[in-house]
């Protein structure tokens, strides 16, 4: 084991106690916007003006971490050495309510900022700074403090980058014309140079009447992808991840950096999928900063929030009030405050304007806490993204259903009965168990891949080789199940119904020989797969009807209560769409059985789509569905 601490990651305050070197190292996203930036502080080195900059982004996106890198980048790279020295605030300045505040306030964190390489002029500036406070009912402290500081940038011989965080928060609770007053020093003071974040593109930036219009140079932070999301991921929790690992949490977190590294944390010596089944726990340990983040509300914000994360979609204003019971002009005027705080998104125009949380999890949060004994919305989602995403290597076990993988109780012990099963030793029988199981795993290893001919080529020697043997019928019949599914997926149409009449004769005897203990779970899951590489065969000759029905039939039959059955009718269902089955009549088939359709959710959203029609759906379960329409385009490419 390495004798190395883990790296500390600071969700809420980077850069705090963290030396520059920590800072560069723990930087591994937002490479592009800190170029964007370090670019215009270069052009302002030599230039008679300075173009000051704002870096735009809601809670959590990783502004103070991009803020934090820019500073350590002033300070160690020779291009700004010299020439920019970094005056980084607090991030929640709540002394400044006047341009004499901001002056002071900037003495202070320049007297820090020089105290380790110029004590005598940092310990100047602190007696300045204290002999000023004592004297601030003076009009005329604004005007020296001022001086002092931009005194002490010409004996530094440097512009000053003064580092501001929450700048609507300053704006609004300032006095009326501290905007105006700082635009002027903004721009008549050459030496000054502000770097300010804002949650959101506040009406002060684009409003003509107001003070901070055309200002400054603004880069937006988007939410992560999900490549910079795996980046992330391995800085904290120390192991790389796969593309499809990956892309479960950046749905759920939305791309946020604070909420991955959260995950990361908790995640850090476990696997993904233990990760994504315990993903309450994950929110449940947060509870404190899910709980701070409504309690800084004021009361009537608080309320409408409250109905946006219960809403759960991206929703219209009249809906907001009606869910928060306030009157509609309220609601409109709560709902630009949470913009402004950066809580809210806010998307499209007009009476189509629709508001989200910003931050997905909150809306988890708050339905686990309020329906405590209904939690299954969140379950389902979680469930499916397991499926979809086939976290934690579902298939890549002791079989294709082994004890690990299927959530059924039921199913575990049906299935290990089933493959487990062993005659008495001496006779070959262990090996050939052993052979007959590495071949499904090597087919469904290749099934992965998207090789179907490999795939069928492991099937069809595992039904060769151990048809003949009565205590491998399991194994062979299983094999049956999967190169039915192949074969039709590979538009081998004849062929795969051919080998479902020879599934369903494998189902019966294997059936009649357990009459006295009822069928099998295991048995019951044969039988919907038989059914379903038949709907599938009949969707490729385009006999549509008659594969609707033999879909109805296997959704009837469909065990709907894993992970591993979810991503069975997952890829069912794609590749019927691929083969030309309707999507509409899908739809109405999926959405007969509610106990089913509520874990099938996402993907009944993406068939919606598929059909022209548009359901609205919390913006998790909307990205799930778009990656699900991209498998119907390549379906479609593939089997069409």
């Amino acid at each position: 084991m390495s004798g190395e601490p883990d790296p500390t990651i600071r969700k809420f305050n980077p850069g705090l106690l963290q030396s520059d070197k920590e800072i560069k190292e723990q930087f591994v996203v937002r490479s592009h916007e800190l170029g964007l930036v370090l670019e215009e502080l270069r052009g302002n080195i030599t230039s008679p003006s300075c173009q000051h900059i704002l870096v735009v982004g809601p809670r959590g996106r990783g502004k103070t971490m991009l803020l934090a890198r820019i500073a350590a980048e002033l300070r160690i790279h020779g291009d700004f050495a010299g020439s920019l020295l970094p005056v980084r605030f607090m991030e929640e300045s709540q002394e400044i309510f006047s341009l004499t505040d901001f002056w002071l306030e900037t003495m202070f964190q320049l007297a820090n900022e020089i105290d380790g390489d110029d004590a005598e002029l940092a310990k100047e500036l602190g007696d300045t700074r204290a002999s000023l406070s004592l004297r601030w009912r003076e009009q005329i402290t604004e005007a020296q403090a001022r001086a002092a500081v931009l005194n002490a940038a010409d004996r530094l011989k440097t512009r000053l980058v003064l580092i501001l965080e929450n700048l609507q928060s300053l704006f609004r609770d300032a006095h009326d014309e501290f905007g105006w007053q700082l635009r002027e020093v903004l721009q008549t003071e050459s030496q000054i140079i502000l770097l300010a974040s804002a949650t959101s593109r506040f009406r002060a930036l684009d409003d003509v009447d107001e003070p901070f219009f055309e200002m400054f140079r603004i880069v937006g932070l988007e939410p992560l992808d999900t490549e910079e999301c795996g980046r992330l991921w391995q800085v904290v929790s120390g192991r790389p991840a796969t593309r499809r690992e990956v892309r479960p949490l950046q749905i759920l977190t939305g791309g946020n950096p604070r909420l991955l590294v959260m995950a990361a944390e908790f995640a850090r010596h476990q696997s993904f999928r233990r990760l994504m089944s315990e993903l309450v726990t994950v929110i449940d340990e947060h509870t404190e900063y899910f709980r701070g983040h409504l309690e800084i509300l004021a009361k009537t914000e608080r309320r409408v929030y409250v109905a946006i994360i219960d809403l759960w979609q991206p929703s219209s204003a009249s809906e907001i009030a009606a869910r928060a019971r306030v009157d509609i002009r309220v609601a409109s005027t709560m709902l630009g405050r949470l913009v402004e705080r950066g809580a809210v998104i806010r998307q499209g125009r007009g009476r189509k304007r629709l508001y989200a949380a910003a931050e997905p999890l909150h809306s988890m949060y708050y339905k686990l806490r309020r329906e405590r004994d209904k939690p299954a919305v969140v379950e389902n989602l979680i469930r499916f993204m397991v499926a979809c995403y086939e976290v934690g290597d579902l298939w890549e076990l002791s079989g294709p259903l082994s004890v690990e993988v299927a959530e059924s109780e039921a199913l575990r012990r049906s299935f290990a009965r089933a493959l487990a099963s062993r005659p008495p030793a001496g006779d070959g029988s262990v090996e050939r168990t052993r052979n007959a199981s590495a071949l499904l795993n090597n087919g469904i290893a290749y099934m992965r891949r998207g090789d179907r001919a490999r795939e069928i080529e492991c099937y069809s020697e595992l039904i060769e080789r151990f048809d003949s043997l009565d205590e491998l019928r399991s194994h062979v019949a299983i094999a049956l199940s999967y190169k039915c599914m192949a074969q039709a997926e590979s538009g081998l149409a004849d062929e795969a119904l051919s080998g479902c009449h020879r599934l369903e004769r494998a189902i019966q005897s294997l059936s009649s020989d357990r009459k006295e203990t009822g069928e099998e779970p295991w048995a019951t899951w044969l039988r919907w797969r038989a059914l379903a590489a038949r709907s599938l065969a009949l969707a490729v000759r385009s006999e549509h009807e008659a594969s609707l029905q033999r879909f109805r039939a296997a959704y009837t039959a469909f065990p709907a209560n894993n992970e591993v059955t979810i991503q069975e009718m997952l890829r069912l269902v794609v590749a019927l769409v691929g083969a030309g089955a309707p999507p509409r009549e899908l739809v109405d088939v999926l959405t007969g059985e509610t106990c089913k359709s509520d874990g099938l959710f996402p993907l009944i959203v993406a068939l919606h789509e598929r059909a022209g029609s548009r359901v609205r759906a919390p913006r998790e379960v909307e990205e799930v569905a778009a990656d699900i329409s991209r498998r119907f385009d390549e379906a479609a490419e593939r089997i069409g």
